[in-house]
């Protein structure tokens, strides 16, 4: 298992490069939990994005990786909100090349 910790705002978008094959991605599940604070006090709600690509090309997803958090404490208070999920890459059709 491969663990990332990486520190994001809306400024500076953090990337993760994964250097593994599409076959050998086939199946494999990638969760995540972000912890998410506000630097600002008056500002309560963000929108957390996940793009993939391949190749230098967005990779098309069965659903969009975009969530709305609401209610998301300042950081000064030391209490983040926290939010899960997960992905599961599937290969729908052989790839030449890879």
């Amino acid at each position: 298992m491969k663990n990332w910790k990486i520190t994001v705002d809306y400024e500076n978008p953090s990337k993760v490069r994964v250097h593994s094959s599409p076959k050998e991605l086939n199946k494999v599940i990638m969760n995540w939990e972000i912890l998410c604070c506000s630097m600002n006090p008056d500002i309560f709600e963000s929108t957390i994005k996940f793009h993939l690509k391949q190749g230098g090309k967005y990779c098309k997803l069965t659903d969009k990786l975009e969530f709305t958090r609401l209610n998301i404490p300042p950081c000064k208070v030391n209490e983040p909100d926290s939010f899960q999920g997960s992905i599961i890459f599937i290969i729908r059709k052989e790839m030449k090349g890879f």
